[in-house]
């Protein structure tokens, strides 16, 4: 999900700024959501995180993944899947203000300059509480079951 936000952000960023071919339009979208650029992206932003977008970001981050582009360190892909996690789970919690905010910082504009984007909210927070719920639930689960070994 975070993916599909940064990218649309991007894409309406970049035609926003002016006239643009589709291939130059293109070309710098892939820019701009590959790893390398997201770690950077992350640098300008992590100091004005939350607790709460650092525990989205870090949950991410520490994603066990299988495989790396080649064009991207194992480091810089999990810290554009850290970003793309914190992108995806403040679209669906509905903070659109927030995300335009994090973004603008990304770009380095005025939160004015960055294009809005529609932000279906109440259904996918309902989706968002339930799977945290879900997951918060299956680790006491855990230890549940590790404690009645003892």
């Amino acid at each position: 999900m975070g993916d599909c936000v940064f990218e649309i952000l991007c894409r309406a960023y970049l035609c926003a700024k002016g006239e643009k071919t589709v291939d130059r339009l293109h070309r710098d979208t892939i820019h701009m959501v590959k790893a390398s650029s997201q770690a950077k992206f992350v640098d300008k932003i992590k100091p004005m995180l939350t607790e709460e977008e650092m525990d989205y970001f870090r949950r991410g981050k520490n994603a066990h993944t299988h495989a790396a582009p080649k064009a991207a360190s194992a480091k810089e892909y999990a810290m554009a899947t850290g970003l793309e996690t914190l992108f995806g789970a403040l679209y669906l919690l509905g903070r659109k203000d927030r995300l335009m905010e994090l973004f603008a910082m990304i770009t380095s504009e005025s939160r004015e300059m960055v294009p809005e984007i529609k932000i279906v909210t109440r259904k996918a927070h309902e989706i968002v509480s339930f799977f945290l719920a879900k997951n918060r639930g299956n680790g006491r689960k855990k230890e549940n079951k590790m404690q009645n070994k003892t």
